[in-house]
């Protein structure tokens, strides 16, 4: 299978274009512009480089959606491609399904507050901006935060997540393999639905 470095190598060829789709060489390109690939920038993640994640998604963000009346590509299909836009925005993605963890990237904008049942999130970027995807630090309810993952139940009952954010990627924040967030291989609940 080739390890981190060869899905790495991949996945930088697969984002070459944002929206290739079917007609990018063997079909292995980017089609940003539906829902198959939406999940793929975050993957970055789990390979320690969550600065790749942060660039590949603020570029789908800035070159892909617009507020004209047209403004995203493909079909919204009952709203996914304008939810992703939100997490994206909001610099998290909810990208294991059935899971509790939330991917993290970088916030748009400089502050953000999400009323939750039992306390409201608020999202502070400092630098945020369209050309400032890069996560210098990040602190989460107050504590130094060097993963790119959350648990739900981390903001569940209220939460801060504060962003130092800037143009320049750090390619050292995140970066540990012990950093990467869990997967059904590193000790996550697995479950199996045909019993």
């Amino acid at each position: 299978m080739g390890g981190p470095d060869a899905a790495t190598k991949r996945l930088d060829a697969f984002f070459t274009k944002l929206n290739a789709g079917f007609w990018g060489p063997d079909g292995r390109m980017a089609w940003m512009g539906n829902e198959p690939s939406l999940s793929a920038p975050w993957i970055y993640c789990f390979l320690g480089q969550p600065y790749k994640a942060q660039k590949v998604v603020r570029q789908t963000m800035t070159e892909l959606y617009s507020p004209a009346p047209v403004g995203y590509v493909g079909n919204d299909d009952l709203g996914e491609m304008s939810s992703w836009y939100i997490f994206a925005a909001l610099g998290m993605y909810p990208e294991i399904p059935g899971s509790d963890v939330l991917v993290l990237g970088s916030p748009l904008f400089p502050n953000a507050v999400l009323h939750l049942e039992n306390g409201d999130v608020a999202i502070f970027g400092n630098g945020a901006g369209k050309g400032s995807p890069y996560v210098q630090s990040l602190t989460v309810n107050g504590k130094t935060w060097n993963k790119p993952w959350i648990h739900y139940s981390d903001i569940s009952n209220g939460g801060t997540l504060v962003y130092d954010l800037n143009s320049t990627p750090n390619q050292n924040w995140a970066n540990s393999p012990g950093d990467a967030p869990p997967s059904c291989t590193n000790g996550m609940a697995q479950t199996n639905p045909f019993p």
